[in-house]
């Protein structure tokens, strides 16, 4: 489940599951030689991965910007026990909001590290935009994932005949999901106008969200013993979700900002001279 090198076979939501119970099976009946012998989704190590002097000199425009916030945030966690890499956090970065510090999601998420409202409160954010029909778009969103849920249970289930009234049922769900998206669509759009015209949230700070993002991923780093794949399926489809299916979920969406922001790590490691193209330590 680690970093795939260029002709591997990269993780899906069609095989996930079975990578899952795989890796978890390894996990608990390798012997400590056998485990030795790979990365496990473990960070990688090299005596220069932590000088962001060194990275400066090699790393492009855009992410040479946020190393200076970086180091200040890595200075006031210097004792956090997973000190994440920068390169791996600039790679979640990147994939999260091409660093734009004004980045504002389909959900509601802000800022250069993608903070939801709720999350931002809790990791003590003070100024959070969170008007009352916010709340109501999450409620909304809830109701056309369920239509959509109804009608794809009663298309999927396997019957001996095909029912028209299960047809019929499954249309009247399938209509009533878009009805309740373009609502959604149209409170989220609200949101994103409005949290861009007065920018009065802490999410949009860089400084701010790069904090937050980082102490958000290190604790997820923790919780899940250090195993990158897992933490960044915590960071984006949240730690239930990820206990829930003991190990990555299905979702699209998860697997796929799992794959990018691995791929990009690697490239930093590749640039750096920390690793080959074919996935191998460097010189």
């Amino acid at each position: 489940r680690g970093i795939e090198p260029p002709d591997g076979f990269p993780l899906t939501p069609e095989n996930i599951r079975f990578v899952n119970y795989v890796f978890d099976y390894f996990l608990k009946k390798a012997n400590p030689s056998a485990l030795g012998m790979f990365d496990l989704d473990r960070m990688f190590s090299s005596p220069g991965s932590q000088d962001l002097d060194l990275l400066k000199k090699t790393l492009g425009r855009v992410e040479r910007r946020y190393l200076p916030l970086m180091e200040s945030v890595l200075k006031r966690h210097e004792k956090e026990k997973y000190r994440v890499e920068p390169l791996l956090f600039l790679a979640l970065m990147r994939q999260e909001s091409r660093f734009d510090p004004l980045s504002i999601s389909q959900v509601g998420a802000a800022g250069i590290t993608q903070i939801m409202p709720g999350t931002g409160l809790l990791l003590g954010m003070t100024a959070i935009f969170q008007p009352p029909y916010f709340k109501k778009a999450r409620e909304v969103m809830l109701k056309e994932r369920t239509m959509k849920a109804r009608a794809l249970k009663l298309i999927r289930e396997p019957k001996e005949f095909c029912r028209e009234e299960d047809a019929r049922k499954a249309r009247q769900f399938m209509q009533e999901a878009l009805s309740w998206k373009k609502k959604r669509e149209a409170l989220y759009r609200r949101y994103k106008r409005e949290l861009l015209s007065h920018k009065r949230d802490d999410r949009l700070d860089p400084e701010k969200a790069i904090d937050a993002g980082y102490r958000l991923f290190s604790e997820l780093m923790r919780g899940q013993r250090g195993d990158i794949s897992l933490a960044l399926a915590a960071y984006n489809a949240g730690s239930r979700a990820v206990k829930k299916y003991n190990g990555l979920p299905p979702y699209p969406e998860t697997v796929t900002f799992r794959n990018r922001v691995l791929r990009y790590y690697r490239q930093y490691l590749t640039k750096m001279g920390w690793m080959s193209a074919d996935g191998r330590p460097g010189t």
